[in-house]
């Protein structure tokens, strides 16, 4: 038997309800346990600078999408006074999520384990379905009266963590400057670190 009969006898019996070996269910059910995938990255690092971490200015924008069983992570490395002198400067962590399914946990983890959540931000209704989206932030501190920050962030792996059962999601990760009036326009108010 060719392929092409193969495949079209298959696909036949699929949509006749007919019972399929394991295997072959296996594979047609593997897109409701897919991981996401990154579909993007915005990468602007700054010249004769460490290349293996973040640096002050410095941005990195990854967008990921797909459905979700389990958990899904990306990790970004800043720098600390060890990395050629260098710091990491007013970087700040920030990251949203639109889900269709069950959210357990957005999350920023820092080098030494401590950890922020996810706050719901709203949600809306298309065609019968709801969307659901969250945000979460780890910032440094930044003085509102002269948009300057102090104390970086520690230098490591900081590392963001999305979990649940999706069906739908669109997360977007970044690391970049995170001055006062970025963290009141886009960090929940009670991750926003501001003197």
């Amino acid at each position: 038997m060719s392929r092409r009969i193969r495949i079209a006898a298959f696909t036949a019996a699929v949509l006749a309800g007919i019972c399929i070996p394991a295997t072959a269910q296996a594979a047609v059910h593997k897109s409701t346990t897919a991981s996401l995938t990154m579909i993007s990255e915005t990468l602007n690092m700054k010249p004769n600078l460490p290349s293996w971490c973040l640096t002050e200015d410095d941005y990195d924008q990854r967008v990921f999408s797909g459905s979700l069983a389990g958990s899904y992570s990306t990790t970004y490395r800043l720098c600390d006074l060890s990395a050629d002198g260098y710091t990491a400067g007013g970087i700040g962590l920030q990251s949203t999520i639109t889900v269709t399914g069950q959210l357990s946990d957005l999350t920023v983890t820092a080098p030494d384990g401590s950890v922020h959540h996810a706050v719901a931000t709203g949600q809306t209704t298309y065609k019968g379905t709801t969307s659901y989206s969250y945000s979460v932030c780890y910032v440094p501190l930044y003085f509102v009266s002269s948009d300057t920050g102090t104390n970086p962030l520690p230098g490591g792996d900081w590392q963001l963590t999305v979990s649940g059962q999706l069906s739908k999601a669109s997360w977007t990760t970044n690391a970049l400057m995170t001055d006062a009036p970025y963290q009141q326009s886009y960090c929940p108010t009670s991750q926003q670190n501001l003197g």
